[in-house]
C-alpha cells in the first residue's frame, strides 16, 4: 500500500510536470492564481496574486475558502514553482489510500485485503482525472474526507474532529459534507449509539461553525458556490436560474446525461460501493449539488470536473467497506491494524474475487488513459516538440522581477512572479477593448513592461507596441515584446 502510493505520488508528479511544460493544464490561468498565491505567501507577501484581476485581495485573496493552501507553502520554501506544488497535491491524494486501508480494515478485511482495496482506490480513472485538474484546493479535501470517515468508524471522537477540521478548510461547500456525513454516520441502531451522537455532534457542530465563518470571511459569499442555496437551486428557485427547455430550470435538462455520465464515472468500484450505501448516503449534498448546478462538471474536457472530487473519495471508500464486510473477518484486536482471522460464515474468497474484478477493469481503464487523454497532454513535453522549445526559449529570456501579461494557454509559464497579469482575463471580466485608447492594462497600478502574445491576437500586438514594446522575438505561434533594450531571449538548456 505505502508502495502504491509513493509510485501514484511520483507518477501523477510526473504527468502533471510534464502536462503544464506541454501546454495542456486544465486551466492554466486557475494553476497560476492558486500558485500565486502559495508562492507570494511562502515568501511572507499574503495570499496575494495578480492574474485574476477580478479576485478581491481578502483574506485568502479570493472569493472561495481555501486556508488549506498553508499546506502548500513548505513546497515553495524547498524546490518553488509549479511542479512542487502539483507534488504536493499528488501527494496528498494517494494519502487517501491508508484512510481507505483504515476503513477495509474496520469492517472486516485483512490485511492484504485492505492493501488490495488501496490500491483499488489509487486505480480510479476519475481519481486520476481530479488528481491531474491542476491545484485545486477541492482535490485536497480527498484524503481529509476519508480519514474523517475512518475516524467516524472506529469512533476515534479528537482525530475526527481533526479531520473535519482539514476537510473544511479545503472549500466553502466542504463544511455541509462533513456535517451530513457525521449526521449520517450516527443513524442506525448500535449499541454504542450515544457515543456515535455525541461524536456526530461534535463534528457536525464545528463544521457547522466553519461554514458561518466562510460565510462571513468570503468578500462575496454569493459568487461560485453558496451552500445554503444547494436545496433551493434543486426545487429550481430563485426564479431568475437559468432556464433550459421551456419553463425548466437548465438542470432538468442536463439530469439524465448527468446520471448517465455518473454511473460511466463510478464505474467499476461505484457497484461493489453501491453493497456499502452509507458512505455514499453522506455525500448526497455533493451528489444534488452535482446534479442540479449549471456548471459544466460532467465533461473531462468541461470547466468543473474537480467538483467530483469528493464524490470519488465517497465512492473508493464505500467499497473498501462493502470489500471488508463481505470477506466478514472477525477482530482479534482493536481496529484498525490488529490480526484477524476468518469469521464463521465470512467469504474472504469472494471479496478477493471481486477485488481482482473490479482490478483488471481498472487497469484496462489506466491502459486507454495512458494511450488516450494521458498521451495527449504530456506527449509535447516528454517529445521535446520543437514548437514548444521555441516558446520556453521565449519565456527564458524574461527577467524574473518583470512584470509581464500574457494568455490563457502561456501564462502558467511565467508563474513565480511579483506580477503577472492575463490580459484575456481582463478582456472577459473588465471589458478591456485592444482597441481602445488608455493604458495597456486599464486600472492596473503596476504595468506590464513585457508580453508573450499568440500571433492570432494581432490586436493586442498592435496595443502593446503602442504602448512602447517592441519584438524581443517570435516563434511560428507566438512573439514576445518587451522594452526598448531588453534582453534578448536565453538560449534553453
Amino acid at each position: 500500500m505505502v508502495v502504491a502510493a509513493a509510485l501514484y505520488t511520483l507518477l501523477h508528479g510526473a504527468i502533471a510536470a510534464w502536462t503544464w511544460r506541454s501546454l495542456r493544464p486544465a486551466w492554466g490561468l486557475d494553476l497560476t492564481y492558486f500558485h500565486s498565491q502559495v508562492w507570494n505567501a511562502a515568501r511572507g507577501a499574503g495570499f496575494t496574486q495578480t492574474v485574476h484581476w477580478h479576485e478581491s485581495q481578502s483574506l485568502f485573496g479570493n472569493t472561495h475558502f481555501n486556508p488549506i493552501l498553508l499546506l502548500g507553502i513548505p513546497s515553495q520554501w524547498v524546490a518553488p514553482g509549479l511542479d512542487s506544488l502539483l507534488a504536493t497535491q499528488c501527494a496528498l491524494v494517494a494519502l487517501g489510500a491508508l484512510a481507505v486501508y483504515r476503513l477495509a480494515r474496520s469492517h472486516g478485511a485483512g490485511p492484504s485485503l485492505g492493501a488490495g482495496a488501496a490500491v483499488m482506490f489509487l486505480m480510479q480513472e476519475p481519481l486520476w482525472r481530479v488528481t491531474q485538474s491542476d491545484v485545486r484546493p477541492l482535490v485536497w479535501a480527498v484524503p481529509f474526507l476519508l480519514m474523517l470517515a475512518a475516524a467516524l468508524a472506529e469512533q476515534r471522537r479528537r482525530e475526527a474532529l481533526v479531520w473535519a477540521l482539514l476537510a473544511c478548510l479545503c472549500r466553502e461547500e466542504l463544511p455541509v459534507i462533513v456535517a451530513f456525513l457525521a449526521l449520517i454516520h450516527a443513524a442506525g441502531t448500535s449499541p454504542a449509539m450515544k457515543r456515535r451522537w455525541r461524536i456526530a455532534a461534535a463534528v457536525g457542530a464545528g463544521a457547522l461553525g466553519l461554514l458561518v465563518a466562510a460565510v462571513l470571511i468570503r468578500p462575496a459569499s454569493d459568487t461560485y458556490i453558496e451552500p445554503g442555496m444547494w436545496i433551493l437551486e434543486s426545487l429550481g428557485w430563485p426564479l431568475d436560474l437559468p432556464r433550459g427547455v421551456g419553463p425548466l430550470p437548465v438542470w432538468v435538462d442536463r439530469f439524465w446525461d448527468r446520471l448517465l455520465w455518473l454511473a460511466q464515472w463510478a464505474f467499476p468500484a461505484g457497484l461493489l460501493a453501491l453493497a456499502a450505501p452509507r458512505l455514499l448516503f453522506g455525500s448526497l449534498p455533493l451528489f444534488g449539488y452535482l446534479l442540479t448546478t449549471d456548471v459544466g462538471w460532467a465533461d473531462w474536457d468541461g470547466e468543473g470536473p474537480h467538483y467530483t472530487a469528493p464524490a470519488v473519495a465517497f465512492v473508493g471508500g464505500a467499497a473498501a467497506v462493502a470489500l471488508g464486510r463481505i470477506a466478514r473477518q472477525a477482530p482479534t484486536g482493536p481496529a484498525p491494524f490488529a490480526g484477524r482471522v476468518s469469521g464463521a460464515g465470512g467469504r474472504p474468497r469472494l471479496a478477493w474475487a471481486l477485488l481482482a474484478g473490479v482490478l483488471a477493469v481498472q487497469g484496462w481503464q489506466a491502459k486507454d488513459a495512458w494511450s488516450g487523454w494521458i498521451h495527449d497532454d504530456i506527449s509535447g513535453a516528454r517529445s521535446a516538440d520543437p514548437a514548444l522549445l521555441a516558446v520556453r526559449e521565449l519565456v527564458a529570456g524574461v527577467p524574473d522581477e518583470a512584470p509581464v501579461m500574457a494568455d490563457f494557454t502561456t501564462v502558467h509559464l511565467f508563474a513565480g512572479r511579483e506580477v503577472l497579469y492575463c490580459y484575456e482575463r481582463d478582456a472577459m471580466r473588465d471589458g478591456v477593448d485592444a482597441h481602445a485608447p488608455g493604458e495597456l492594462l486599464p486600472q492596473r497600478v503596476v504595468q506590464p513592461q513585457w508580453a508573450l502574445i499568440p500571433m492570432e491576437h494581432q490586436d493586442w500586438v498592435r496595443r502593446a507596441e503602442a504602448h512602447d514594446l517592441i519584438e524581443q522575438g517570435r516563434t511560428e505561434d507566438f512573439v514576445l515584446l518587451g522594452p526598448a533594450g531588453g534582453a534578448r531571449p536565453a538560449r534553453v538548456r
